[in-house]
């Protein structure tokens, strides 16, 4: 800038003024300042944009914050703002800014800010924290958006609503921006199924063929139609369609097969039917076929299918023609084409074709040539044997059937049918020793049929075997219910044979299928002597015969058996019949039955009557003889006498009155000849007869043969006087016999008394020792005159027995020589001398020659049995509630006075509920005991270690058991560390301190108590205490029945008190390691009471060597219960049973089931085992 001086003008010596400048220049400047200064001063826009632009968002975002304040309608700020916050991290203030500036002012939306606001809300979205008011938004937002103009916003819209599962916005979002790149049809279809729109997924993957028209579309389409199951659809397209795919074979194969899966399969064959013009195969064509049966069209099948014949002639072919051939019913054509198969392997169903072919046509040939085939393939069915060999027989001839059902039973050795065909075969040939062969091969396999036995019946007359053929008629176990002719042939064989049972057996049955064939001598012959029980029967035979002999023979029967009521009934029968009103024998009878009614004139009226007609009817002449003895006649008795004895003496129906009759009139020595007589020609005389001849024998003073006549009387009544001769049958016996043992004791007594001998004396003490009362033998003899009578070592020893007096069975074990064996064994054994009893028993057994007394001994031996066993036992026990499986092996071995064991256990189990998720280890065991006998003690000693859950676990026991008097016994048991099976638990992981007293009674050999009591030291196999405790048991029984089988009724009562450990389960738990730890509830209950009644039926102990009793062996025993603790009432069964299998051994099962045992809990255990003794 220029700088003018100017000097003053006025005044002398003036400083002059300085002017910077001039007004002028002054103003110029100015005006040029201010022009510049609003030339480049910044707008308010500028100016937010440099503010935005500023290298400190947070600088920026105060400055936008403070013009928002001033401006709060500027939607840039407001834009600006949401940047920076983004910018910054703080989305949750820029989401709720873009939620304000989403409309623009005139209501449209600004699509800029929703892209914003859509950005933010996927992003927070996407944190690791769920935030669901954001989700919310979200969908919101997506649901009420319909449109989106751009395509990039949209694609991200559609990716959030997919996101969320909305796979319906997403393609509403997305079709409109089909074209623009970011979707694809693909993409639509997709979304559309996930949404289950198969409308709109087929539009749009039907646009897209269209569109592309290739074969990967029409895939896409044509899997479209199956996924979305549009039939109908897919059946147009295929239709309709002419493109440019239409002739191209790769599509023609696809829609074949598309609509094959479809179920069009009209559709199908058009398709294969284009196909195969333009690339004919055989595959193509036989597939063509299946479509062409499949929609019924059989003359284009059959075309297509004669054609594949004639350029392949393959068998399947062949079949699916015949099998058309079928359908239409065109039986020659297919019969041709299953002669055709004949010679490529047919299969089964294809030979039965053409057997049914064969048979329609009538071509027996070719029918058996089928059959052959089958039987060659060993495809034929027993049902299908006798066609088969019928139709092999008439084409071929029977021995061509035979050869062949021979090679077919090589096949099939074990097959019964077979069997019968080659002996209806062999017998068409006549070749009875064939058929004969064939008897105990169809018998191995089974029963016969009674047609079948009738042809081994047939061939064994023919060989003159008439008793075999019986035993074959008779074999089939429904012989009886066969016809009429059958029933004949057996009656006729089993008179030949003299089969007095069979022949009955089939005659009744003839009678009860009311046959007028029956024999009427040969049914009354075999029948002989009538039973009252056969009376019914002979009264059919007589009205379906209109024979009198069976009604005579009923009324006999009613009469032998004192039936009045059947006999006047029967008689009355007989006199309503107009040809039995003259019948002797019914006369005979009317004139019994007079003598019944204590009509005796009428009696003798017919008996004269009789006479009158048949002067030698010996029936009417007895009849008025015994008329005149009943009524003490003596005049006429003799005159009847006189009269008929000399004409007569040759009948022997008459020879009993003539005795009775000489023996009343005083003719004593002719009547001991009409005696003599009778006894030397009967070979049982009836026991009146006797009686009548011994008093006639006392008469004449000749008391011996009397009484040994009595004596033989006796014989005919009981077993026990069966052989009568001198000093067989003793004094006691005979009057026990005729007059009961109470009087037979006192006769016996007297007799001793008066006239005292040994036989006498012994046969008193002999009756007291059998009725187990030697007290009054003893008195006996040292009280009466018997007491100079010794008595003999057997007796001694029975008393010693009895009294178990050791000292003086010892003492006559040692000095006599002449003791029964079964006493001496007893007497060994109750002496302590067992390994002598058994050695005794085994050199006796089986080689006496008096049986009674080799019975008796088996009886003292076989209760060493169990000690003195040798054997090898198997068993395998299930707990199936507990799931634990125990499997078992047992050596029993004797030692000189008693016995040992050793065995082995080896036990499985799940994990209890308690221990769910630990693997439970299985144990193995090894047990020992030994049983010690002494004279009237015993010693067992047990011992076991194991394995398993928790520690190794040794445990021993021993237990003493003496008699305390000849009632009572005791028994005390030590044990430490043993098993114990009170609950699932315990059996895995418990163990067992134990000491128990048992008390048993025995005032009867019927009534027992046993009292037992034990007290218990429980804990845990990982050393945790689980309580200590006692129970209690008391058992009264009652026995019934000793023997075959035994039973017994009880009443049982049970008590257990635990008092469960404060001790926390440390070793279990830890080992266990599970969320809630085990307690000792868990192990046991506190407390348990029962009381229960049951019973017991056994025939010996199954499963424990040593047999008792003979095999079977069983037990079953049942109880009902009422659990006094928690007021149920409960059930328990057990049973048992054991069947010898090979020899010395026995295969046994055991099952235990109790409805809640003391846990509780329902418990079920199954044992089978085996043992073998040496």
């Amino acid at each position: 800038m220029a700088v003018f001086l100017k000097r003053s003008s006025s005044g002398k010596h003036k400083k002059p003024r300085i002017r910077l400048v001039n007004k002028r220049s002054l103003v110029i400047l100015t005006l040029t300042s201010l022009w510049a200064l609003w030339l480049v001063s910044p707008s308010q826009n500028m100016l937010i944009k440099l503010i935005a632009r500023s290298s400190s968002p947070d600088v920026s975002l105060a400055f936008l914050r403070e013009i928002n304040v001033r401006e709060p309608d500027n939607r840039e700020v407001i834009k600006l703002i949401i940047d920076t916050n983004i910018q910054l991290g703080h989305l949750d203030e820029a989401l709720a800014l873009s939620e304000m500036i989403l409309s623009k002012e005139d209501t449209s939306r600004d699509w800029d800010a929703f892209g914003v606001y859509l950005q933010l809300l996927m992003d927070i979205s996407r944190r690791a924290e769920s935030r669901s008011d954001v989700d919310a938004k979200l969908r919101r937002i997506i649901n009420t958006t319909d449109y989106v103009p751009e395509a990039e916003l949209a694609r991200k819209l559609a990716d959030a609503a997919i996101e969320l599962s909305m796979p319906e916005k997403g393609y509403a979002i997305l079709l409109p921006h089909l074209q623009s790149g970011e979707t694809n049809h693909q993409e639509l279809v997709g979304l559309a199924l996930q949404n289950s729109d198969y409308d709109n997924s087929l539009k749009i993957q039907l646009d897209a063929f269209q569109e592309f028209e290739n074969q990967e579309q029409a895939q896409s389409l044509l899997a479209l139609f199956v996924s979305s199951n549009s039939p109908l659809l897919s059946k147009q397209f295929i239709d309709s369609y002419t493109g440019k795919l239409s002739q191209q074979p790769d599509f023609l194969q696809l829609t074949v097969n598309h609509s094959i899966l479809m179920g069009n399969t009209d559709t199908a064959l058009t398709q294969s039917k284009k196909l195969l013009a333009i690339e004919p195969s055989d595959e193509l064509t036989a597939s063509t076929a299946e479509l062409a049966i499949a929609t019924n069209n059989q003359p284009l099948a059959i075309s297509l299918l004669l054609q594949l014949v004639n350029n392949t002639n393959a068998p399947e072919h062949i079949a699916k023609l015949h099998d058309l051939y079928r359908w239409q019913g065109n039986i020659p054509k297919a019969f041709t084409l299953s002669k055709t198969l004949l010679e490529q392997s047919p299969s089964e169903t294809q030979l039965r074709a053409g057997i049914e072919e064969s048979r329609a046509l009538g071509d027996i040939y070719h029918e058996s040539i089928f059959y052959q085939r089958l039987a060659a393939s060993n495809q034929i069915k027993p049902s299908e044997y006798s066609s088969w060999l019928n139709a092999l027989e008439k084409a071929e001839g029977t021995s061509a059937a035979l050869a062949s059902i021979k090679r077919l039973a090589i096949k099939r050795p074990h097959d019964s049918t077979l069997v019968s065909h080659k002996v209806r075969l062999y017998d068409y040939q006549s070749d009875y020793l064939r058929v004969i062969e064939q008897w105990n091969h169809l018998r191995r396999l089974r029963s016969p049929t009674t047609t079948e036995a009738l042809c081994f019946s047939n061939a064994y007359i023919m060989t003159h075997q008439p008793k075999y053929a019986l035993a074959a008629l008779t074999t089939p176990k429904d012989w009886l219910d066969a016809g009429e002719d059958y029933l004949e042939a057996v009656v006729s064989l089993a008179w030949e044979t003299s089969n007095r049972k069979v022949a009955q057996l089939s005659q009744d049955r003839l009678i009860a299928l009311s046959s007028d064939s029956v024999d009427v001598y040969r049914y009354l012959k075999t029948s002989s002597p009538i039973l009252n029980e056969k009376i019914d029967e002979l009264v059919i035979l007589y009205r379906n015969t209109n024979n009198e002999q069976p009604l005579l023979a009923a009324i006999k029967a009613a009469k032998d058996a004192n039936d009045q009521k059947q006999f006047n009934r029967l008689l009355k029968l007989a006199t309503s019949s107009p040809s039995l009103t003259n019948n002797t024998s019914i006369q005979l009878f009317q004139a019994q039955l007079a003598i019944d009614n204590q009509d005796p004139e009428k009696a003798r009226t017919l008996y004269n009557k009789i006479l009158d007609k048949e002067p030698s009817n010996t029936s009417a002449i007895s009849g008025l003889i015994w008329l005149a003895i009943n009524s003490q006649d003596q005049d006429v008795l003799a005159t009847l006498y006189n009269r008929y004895k000399l004409a007569f003496k040759g009948e022997e129906e008459l020879w009993l009155s003539f005795a009775t009759s000489a023996q009343i009139l005083g003719h004593i020595k002719e009547s001991e000849l009409w005696y003599q007589q009778l006894l030397l020609n009967t070979e049982k005389p009836d026991v009146a007869v006797l009686i009548n001849f011994a008093a006639m024998l006392e008469l004449q003073g000749r008391y011996d043969t009397a009484f040994k006549l009595r004596h033989f009387v006796a014989s005919q009544l009981s077993e026990e006087l069966l052989r009568l001769e001198d000093g067989d049958i003793t004094y006691r016996s005979l009057i026990a016999l005729f007059m009961g043992e109470k009087f037979a004791h006192a006769q016996v007594a007297e007799a001793a008394l008066l006239h005292p001998n040994n036989r006498k004396t012994e046969e008193l003490f002999q009756y007291f020792l059998t009725q187990n009362q030697a007290d009054n033998l003893l008195f006996w003899h040292q009280r009466t005159a018997l007491k100079h009578y010794l008595l003999p070592d057997w007796q001694q020893l029975s008393i010693a027995i009895q009294r178990k007096d050791h000292k003086e069975m010892e003492r006559l074990l040692a000095e006599s020589v002449n003791l029964p064996v079964a006493d001496r064994n007893t007497a060994l054994q109750l002496t302590g001398q067992y390994q002598k009893a058994w050695q005794q028993g085994q050199e006796n057994v089986g080689r006496m020659v008096d049986l009674q007394a080799e019975k008796q001994l088996r009886r003292v031996h076989v209760n060493q049995h169990p000690d003195k066993t040798h054997s090898l036992r198997s068993q395998v026990a299930q707990n199936s509630q507990w799931d634990i499986t125990k499997f078992s092996l047992d050596y029993y071995a004797p030692h000189r006075d008693g016995h040992w064991r050793l065995g082995s256990d080896y036990q499985i189990a799940d994990a209890p509920l308690q221990l769910q998720g630990n693997d439970i280890d299985s144990e193995s065991r090894l047990r020992g005991q030994y049983l010690l006998r002494q004279l009237d003690t015993s010693w067992k000693v047990n011992v076991d270690i194991a394995d398993g859950l928790g520690d190794q676990r040794l445990g021993a026991s021993i237990s003493y058991q003496a008699p305390i008097d000849s009632y009572w016994t005791a028994s005390l048991k030590l044990g430490l560390n043993n098993a114990v099976e009170a609950s699932q638990l315990l059996t895995l992981a418990g163990q067992d301190n134990i000491a128990g007293l048992t008390l048993n009674y025995q005032p009867t050999s019927r009534e027992s108590v046993a009292i037992q009591f034990n007290l218990h030291d429980l804990s845990t196999r990982f050393d945790d205490e689980i309580g200590q405790g006692w129970d209690l048991n008391l058992r009264v029984s009652e026995q019934l029945f000793f023997a075959d089988p035994a039973w017994q009724l009880y009443g049982d009562v049970s008590m257990q008190r635990v008092n469960l450990s404060d001790k926390p389960l440390d070793g279990i738990n830890a080992w266990r390691n599970g969320a809630f730890p085990l307690t000792n509830g868990d192990f046991v209950e506190d407390e348990y009471q029962r009381v229960a009644i049951g019973q017991r039926v056994w025939h010996g102990n199954p499963g424990v060597p040593g047999a008792m009793v003979p095999s079977p062996r069983y037990w079953f025993d049942s109880s009902q219960g009422y659990n006094v603790t928690n007021s149920r009432f409960d059930m328990t069964l057990s049973s048992g049973l054991g069947w010898r299998v090979v020899g010395n051994d026995e295969l046994y099962l055991s099952v235990d089931w109790q409805s809640q045992d003391r846990n509780g809990d329902e418990s079920m255990k199954l044992s089978l085992g085996y043992f073998y003794s040496f």
